[in-house]
């Protein structure tokens, strides 16, 4: 179509996981700059980036190997594949998808019969191809203990620019649904250099070299290990908190480096803190009725600048196991940001036995 149009595109991204391989062969088809299709698809398939990095024995200078970071995974294409795979493979562990994000459908199983049992739920739910596969094939992986970090990083040409490190609270089990976030992370200096130096030798060492990423990692005894990459811009509140906290805007930054350009950024002091809860949709609904007028009350609190509230996802299933609302609060000071949380909780009903606000907020007190 641009080439019927006489047009000349300088260059081409997406902000969606799902259309980040269709991004790059565009790219490709057009000789645009930015990550090779062979680079989008290793990072794109969990298991493949796992599998990929554990080969390698080498790091990047004075830096670890990258295969230090990767978590053993086994990918399946049906259920004869996943018996054989699940009978070799350690428990706990985790299923999710190849190619799936935002901690969709992924979830912790503690033996072989929970793993073929929740496979056949994700098959039941038509997660299939109807060429008989999975649409995207379910995945093992090894359960990590530990604290789970988010790393926002952009590579240009091989170089890092600049990267953001945010804290994600306790996951909710078995869903892994994510239950509160603090940016910038409370760990220290030292520990924050290891995580952003994971981060940046795993997409070096996938073939990332162009471009704003989105990277988790979990803290363990043993040192940062690599959950997955996202070969995008980190998605939902995190760009506005980036600008807010940092005053830089991720998202300007990707479509410099999209068209080749190198944006004069670097990684600057925060200007204060960004906390946030992530409420179940059984929680959402289930304080909507305890609050009478509860849209009103949570837009007084918006208007009142105590807190920012956003839909994450408009699912009306209350047995779904996501998380629709997020409640988050910004202050130059850590310790306001959170009190703030939990007042609010408190007015709206969110806090309760079955969703403990101060439990989930205490790793960043």
């Amino acid at each position: 179509m641009l080439e019927k149009k006489g047009l000349q595109a300088d260059g081409c991204l997406t902000f969606i996981c799902k259309n980040t391989i269709l991004c790059a062969l565009v790219r490709a088809k057009l000789g645009l700059p930015g990550d090779t299709v062979e680079a989008i698809s290793i990072a794109k398939r969990k298991s493949h980036t796992q599998r990929h990095l554990a080969t390698i024995d080498q790091g990047w200078c004075h830096l670890p190997a990258p295969r230090q970071y990767a978590v053993r995974s086994e990918h399946f294409d049906d259920l004869a594949g996943l018996k054989s795979t699940a009978e070799t493979f350690g428990f706990p562990a985790v299923v999710k998808q190849e190619y799936g994000a935002g901690s969709v459908s992924v979830k912790l199983v503690e033996n072989e019969q929970q793993c073929e049992e929740y496979v056949q739920e994700m098959m039941a739910l038509k997660t299939l191809d109807p060429n008989g596969g999975f649409a995207s094939s379910p995945m093992v992986m090894e359960y990590l203990g530990g604290d789970r970090y988010v790393v926002d990083l952009a590579i240009f040409q091989g170089k890092l620019l600049l990267a953001f490190l945010s804290q994600c609270g306790p996951s909710i089990l078995p869903y892994f649904i994510s239950s509160s976030h603090l940016m910038p992370s409370g760990i220290s200096q030292e520990k924050e250099a290891q995580m952003v130096a994971a981060a940046y030798q795993s997409c070096l060492h996938c073939g990332l070299e162009n471009g704003v990423y989105n990277v988790d990692l979990k803290l363990t005894e043993c040192g940062p290990k690599l959950i997955e990459i996202n070969p995008r811009t980190g998605g939902n509140f995190l760009p506005t908190w980036i600008n807010e906290v940092y005053g830089v805007d991720i998202h300007i930054v990707a479509f410099m480096i999209a068209c080749n350009i190198q944006p004069q950024v670097w990684t600057p002091k925060p200007r204060g803190y960004f906390v946030c809860i992530s409420c179940p949709i059984k929680q959402h609904y289930r304080a909507k009725e305890k609050t009478p007028g509860f849209e009103v009350i949570l837009k007084g609190l918006t208007d009142k600048g105590l807190v920012k509230s956003s839909m994450i996802t408009d699912v009306v299933d209350d047995t779904a196991p996501v998380a629709t609302l997020s409640i988050a609060s910004f202050s130059t000071r850590k310790e306001d940001a959170i009190s703030k949380i939990i007042l609010a909780s408190q007015i709206l009903s969110i806090d309760s036995e079955e969703y403990p606000v101060k439990y989930f907020l205490e790793p960043f007190m």
